[in-house]
């Protein structure tokens, strides 16, 4: 559920997206085997046409009509001069305006 905050003079939005799925590194790894870490997974899935739904017979399905989202979105946060973070498995990637940063949580 999107959360909205006003600080003093700044309106910063919030949004929180979770799912109880199999994570981005067990799911790359479907079509990308041997990933070293959920951070490598993520940074992997954030590059166009990598993540999405993989499959043959569901033409919502196929590996070229999905796996921009992650991507878009990141254009987006850093277009906007925003943060995002993203969460899977043990691994956790922050995209700014300025870099991408991945860390790893033991």
């Amino acid at each position: 559920m999107p959360v909205i905050e006003i600080f003093g003079e700044f309106y910063e939005i919030l949004f929180i997206i979770a799912d109880i799925g199999i994570g981005i590194k067990r799911h790359i790894e479907q079509a990308y085997p041997g990933q070293g870490s959920d951070e490598e997974a993520i940074k992997l899935a954030i590059k166009p046409q990598v993540s999405g739904t993989f499959g043959s017979t569901d033409p919502y399905k196929q590996k070229n009509n999905a796996g921009i989202g992650l991507f878009i979105s990141t254009n987006i946060i850093r277009r906007l001069k925003a943060d995002m973070h993203i969460l899977s498995g043990n691994g956790l990637l922050h995209v700014s305006p300025r870099d991408i940063t991945g860390r790893t949580w033991d």
